[in-house]
Parts: C-alpha cells; structure tokens; sequence
C-alpha cells in the first residue's frame, strides 16, 4: 500500500493502477 501512496504522490492519475498492476503480476509469479 505505500507504494501506491506514493506513486498517488509523485507520479500521474494513472500511476496507482499501474503500480498495484505490477504489484499484483509479481506477487502471482511469487506464489506460483
């Protein structure tokens, strides 16, 4: 959840989906 707090910080409107996006990818390929 920081993570996407701070991408709502210093990146655009978009940045939080990308980054629970990314977030997401990695913690299925972690769990596989």
């Amino acid at each position: 959840h920081e993570a996407v707090e701070l991408a709502k910080t210093f990146g655009s409107d978009n940045s939080p989906k990308f980054v629970n996006g990314v977030l997401g990818s990695v913690s299925t390929l972690i769990s596989k």
